[in-house]
C-alpha cells in the first residue's frame, strides 16, 4: 500500500512555486507586437485559403459566417484560459507548464509529449503544403524532377516520392528559429504582414464584386445543423493561439503581453475569417465555389485572373508563417520538460549567444524533416486535432483547479 501511495504521490505532484517563478535562461526580448504576430501567423495559415470555401460549399452555405462567429466565441473562451495562465506562469511550456503547476506531473507529461508530437507533425504537414505551393509556381517541374530523376515508390503510408523541397523547408525554418527569438520573430512578422495584406486585398476587392443576390433564396441552405457542423470545423481554424504561451519566458512583460496578444490574435483572426467568408459567398453563389483553391478561382470567375497570383502569394506566406511558428514553439516545450527532468537534460541546453534551446530545435527539426521527406503526412493530420483538444481541455480543467487551490499567485 505504501508503494502504491508513493507512486500516486509522484504522479500527482505539482511544480513548486519557487521553480516556476525563477529567473529564465532564455532572453526576454519579445514585445506584445511580436507575440501577436506569432499568434496570428500560426492561426491564419493556408486553411483560410481552402477550408473556408469547402465549408461554405458543402456544409453551411453563406451561413458559414455564423459558424465562424460560434467558433470564435468557443476559441475565445479557451484563449481566456491561456491568457490567465500566461499572467500567472511566465514560463516556456504553454499547456505543459500550466498542467504541471495545477493538475500534476502525470498529466503534464502526457500534455507535453502530446504537444511535441503535435508541433513536429504540424511542421512536416506545413512543409509539404509549402512545397506544393512552390511546385505550383514552378508549373510542376520540381515534383516531376523528384519523380523522374530521383525515386518513386508505392508503399503504404509513404509519399509517392521523396519531397526534398519540404525536407529543406523544415531545416530552413529550424535555422531561422535557431538564430534567436528576435530574428525569428522578425522573419515571422514579415511573412505574416504579407499574408494579412493579401487577406485585406481579398476582402476589399471582394466587396467591390459583391452581390447580395448570391445569399438568396436561402442564406442557410443546410439549416441549423449545417451551421453547427461547420462551427465544429471552424473551431480548428482558430487553433494555434496557444503558441503564444510557449514564448512566456521570452516576453519582456509577460503579465501584460501574453493575455493581450492572445485576445488580439483571436480578434484579428476572427475578422479575417469572417471577412473572407463573407466576400467569398457574396461574389458567386456558394454552390459554384471551386473544390480546389476556391479563393483564387472566385476571382478568375469574376474576370480578375491576375488576382489569383496575389492569392497564391498569400497562401505561401501563410504556410511559411505557420511553419516558423510551429518550429519556434515545439523546442520550447522540449526545453521546459527537460528543465523539469521529464525529458533528457540534454534538451535543456541553451545556446550562450542566441539564448535558444538549439539541441531541441535540431532534434525536432530533424524529425519533422524526415516525416516531410518520406511520409504521406496527410494521414497524420487527424492526430493534430486530437492532440489540440486534449491540451485545451486540460488547460480549461486546470483553470478550475486554480479556483480552489490556495496560494496560487500572479506575477
Amino acid at each position: 500500500m505504501n508503494s502504491c501511495s508513493k507512486v500516486c504521490d509522484n504522479l500527482t505532484r505539482i511544480k513548486p512555486t519557487e521553480d516556476w517563478l525563477s529567473e529564465s535562461r532564455l532572453k526576454r526580448c519579445l514585445t506584445t507586437l511580436d507575440l501577436t504576430f506569432l499568434g496570428v501567423g500560426c492561426v491564419l495559415g493556408a486553411g483560410l485559403y481552402v477550408v473556408t470555401g469547402e465549408l461554405a460549399r458543402d456544409i453551411a452555405g453563406p451561413a458559414v459566417i455564423i459558424s465562424f462567429f460560434i467558433a470564435a466565441v468557443a476559441a475565445t473562451l479557451s484563449g481566456i484560459c491561456y491568457a490567465e495562465f500566461g499572467c500567472r506562469i511566465p514560463k516556456a511550456g504553454s499547456a505543459y507548464m500550466y498542467s504541471y503547476v495545477t493538475v500534476g506531473e502525470f498529466w503534464a507529461f502526457v500534455v507535453g509529449w502530446n504537444m511535441i508530437l503535435e508541433y513536429v507533425i504540424a511542421a512536416a504537414t506545413l512543409a509539404r503544403a509549402c512545397s506544393e505551393y512552390i511546385n505550383s509556381f514552378a508549373q510542376g517541374y520540381i515534383f516531376k524532377f523528384f519523380m523522374n530523376d530521383i525515386a518513386t515508390w508505392n508503399v503504404s503510408g509513404l509519399g509517392s516520392f521523396p519531397d526534398f523541397l519540404a525536407f529543406t523547408l523544415v531545416f530552413a525554418a529550424s535555422f531561422i528559429v535557431s538564430l534567436g527569438a528576435q530574428k525569428s520573430s522578425l522573419v515571422n512578422k514579415i511573412v505574416t504582414f504579407v499574408n494579412l495584406a493579401v487577406i485585406l486585398f481579398i476582402i476589399v476587392i471582394g466587396f467591390y464584386f459583391a452581390d447580395g443576390e448570391n445569399w438568396k433564396p436561402k442564406f442557410a441552405p443546410y439549416g441549423f445543423r449545417g451551421i453547427l457542423a461547420a462551427g465544429a470545423s471552424c473551431f480548428f481554424a482558430f487553433v494555434g493561439f496557444d503558441v503564444i504561451g510557449s514564448a512566456g519566458e521570452e516576453a519582456i512583460n509577460p503579465k501584460h503581453s501574453l493575455p493581450f496578444s492572445t485576445i488580439l490574435t483571436l480578434a484579428i483572426s476572427f475578422l479575417a475569417y469572417f471577412g473572407v467568408a463573407t466576400v467569398l459567398t457574396l461574389m458567386i453563389p456558394y454552390h459554384k465555389l471551386s473544390p480546389f483553391a476556391p479563393l483564387a478561382e472566385v476571382f478568375v470567375q469574376r474576370g480578375l485572373s491576375s488576382a489569383k497570383y496575389v492569392v497564391a502569394i498569400g497562401g505561401l506566406c501563410a504556410t511559411m508563417s505557420t511553419l516558423v511558428a510551429n518550429s519556434f514553439a515545439g523546442p520550447r516545450i522540449a526545453y521546459s520538460m527537460a528543465s523539469d527532468g521529464l525529458l533528457f537534460n540534454w534538451f535543456a541546453h541553451v545556446h550562450e549567444k542566441t539564448k535558444v534551446p538549439v539541441r531541441a530545435v535540431l532534434v525536432e527539426g530533424s524529425l519533422a524533416a524526415i516525416l516531410a521527406l518520406l511520409l504521406d503526412v496527410k494521414q497524420l493530420v487527424e492526430l493534430l486535432s486530437i492532440g489540440t483538444l486534449i491540451s485545451y481541455t486540460i488547460v480549461a480543467i486546470a483553470v478550475l483547479v486554480t479556483r480552489y487551490t490556495p496560494g496560487v499567485q500572479t506575477v
